[in-house]
């Protein structure tokens, strides 16, 4: 009896999910046919249907319901050439062009803008300005590690803080700290605040072979771990510089001897072995504050060194399929 209710439950689950991609795909097609313009299936059996629609298409001009987002069509390439990435991204951002680019910036803050080069900027703003991953209340004066900086987004957060003197930020990506440059460049009221080493940080310093991610993207690692997992050996090599982190975050904090420090690590994978190394060098006992994502490993070895060094910390999991992670925030 209970293998025959099992039989029907999971045949109930094989229809409901054929239904759903059905319904998925039939709205994807309606909203092509109403706009007639040639968006590209991207993985349709996982397309969620649009519960509302916040923008129109006509004469090839993509322009949102509260008119403060217009631009050709041209750009849909840096959504996916999907309408469910454009309607998303509208949600919370206005977007606008400039100099023949396609800049966003957070809804009606026109203070502080990006380049858009692909939908990973988006999702990278919208963590930080949106859902304020890194929303601190400042009572001093402080200098910023930013360590994983991709294109400048979580530095440009810090610097709009008043109390934020100096922001010092580490990517080893070429083609991403290029767009991290033409970032710093359109916020120039910010500029003074901000610097930018195209390198990695680890526990040794050297010069490393991985694999050219996309411009901007935000997976892209120097982790030999998180390698192994996800590219595959045709992927194109290329070299970046790694630093030792502990020599290089000492030098830092000395030249801002006055100020106090809010290290900010999202290194996919890389934060295990920058822990270790601020760890046995004692860099520790001059941060205030940390902010950190895990990945795969989980918290707890990266809990265990900040406990040691007098840090109390508070931990947010992200329920991501098949890519643990989380947040570890950390203060004295």
């Amino acid at each position: 009896m209970l293998v025959q209710q099992f039989d029907v439950f999971t045949n109930h689950i094989v229809v409901m999910e054929k239904l759903k991609k059905i319904l998925g795909f039939l709205n994807f097609t309606a909203l092509l046919k109403d706009y007639k313009y040639p968006f590209k299936i991207n993985n349709y059996s996982n397309y969620k249907p649009l519960p509302k629609l916040l923008f129109t298409i006509k004469n090839g001009i993509i322009k949102s319901n509260d008119t403060r987002s217009k631009f050709p069509i041209s750009y849909a390439d840096k959504f996916n050439n999907s309408l469910t990435c454009i309607n998303d991204g509208l949600k919370n951002f206005d977007f606008f062009e400039e100099n023949d680019k396609l800049l966003f910036c957070p809804k009606g803050n026109l203070n502080i803008k990006f380049i858009l080069i692909n939908h990973d900027n988006i999702n990278a703003a919208r963590e930080i300005f949106v859902e304020q991953s890194y929303n601190f209340i400042l009572n001093d004066d402080y200098i910023v590690v930013d360590i994983g900086a991709n294109v400048g987004v979580s530095a440009l957060f810090f610097a709009e803080n008043p109390r934020v003197k100096k922001i010092v930020c580490y990517e080893p990506f070429p083609e991403t700290a290029e767009i991290f440059k033409d970032n710093i460049m359109s916020n120039p009221r910010y500029s003074h605040k901000i610097v930018l080493n195209v390198s990695g940080l680890s526990n040794i310093e050297n010069r490393e072979t991985v694999p050219k991610p996309p411009k901007g993207f935000m997976g892209a690692t120097t982790s030999s771990d998180i390698i192994s997992r996800f590219y595959k050996g045709e992927n194109e090599l290329i070299e970046i510089d790694v630093k030792k982190a502990s020599t290089e975050i000492s030098s830092q904090i000395n030249h801002y001897p006055n100020l106090k420090v809010l290290l900010k690590i999202d290194c996919e994978g890389a934060e295990y072995d920058i822990f270790e190394d601020l760890d046995i060098h004692n860099v520790l006992d001059r941060v205030d504050i940390v902010v950190a994502e895990w990945h795969f490993k989980g918290s707890q070895p990266i809990v265990n060194i900040l406990s040691k060094n007098n840090f109390r910390c508070i931990l947010i999991d992200k329920n991501i399929v098949d890519f643990p992670m989380g947040m570890i925030y950390a203060f004295k």
